[in-house]
Formats: structure tokens, sequence, C-alpha cells
């Protein structure tokens, strides 16, 4: 994991997001469990990382890299 720390790529982006919602969300999981006696489903569990990773990646702003553009065929119109 700290071998990407300063790779900014999509890939690499994703990995943390998930990985810090995964923590976060098991985390509290545990919480709710010890201190609270109340219980997730497991599938409600996943729906909540999953979630989350959407709402973070859709508000992320990528750049307009050339590679890409020519690569996927996108005009200019379409950024």
């Amino acid at each position: 994991m700290s071998s990407m720390r300063h790779n900014k790529t999509i890939k690499s982006v994703l990995v943390r997001i998930t990985l810090a919602a995964c923590v976060y969300f098991v985390w509290t999981e545990r919480n709710k469990r010890l201190f609270a006696n109340e219980k997730t489903d497991n599938k409600e569990l996943m729906e909540k990382v999953v979630n989350h990773v959407r709402l973070k990646l859709s508000s992320l702003k990528v750049r307009k890299i050339a590679q890409i553009v020519e690569r996927d065929g996108i005009l200019n119109e379409d950024i």
C-alpha cells in the first residue's frame, strides 16, 4: 500500500478509497456490536461500502490527459 501512496492513477485512487471505506465501516460495525449490541447484515454493510465508494468517485475531478483522449477517442466536446 505504501508504494501506491503517490500514485494518482484511477486504479490507485479506487484502491485507496475502497480500503478506507472498508476499514471505516468494519470498525463502526465492530463498535456497534461491542457497545450498542446492534448488528448489521453483511449484505447491508457491503452496500454501504459500495455506495460510499461510488459517492467519492463521483465527486473526484479527473484531469484530461492527451494520451487518454487519443486512446479512448474522446472529443473535446465530450469533456
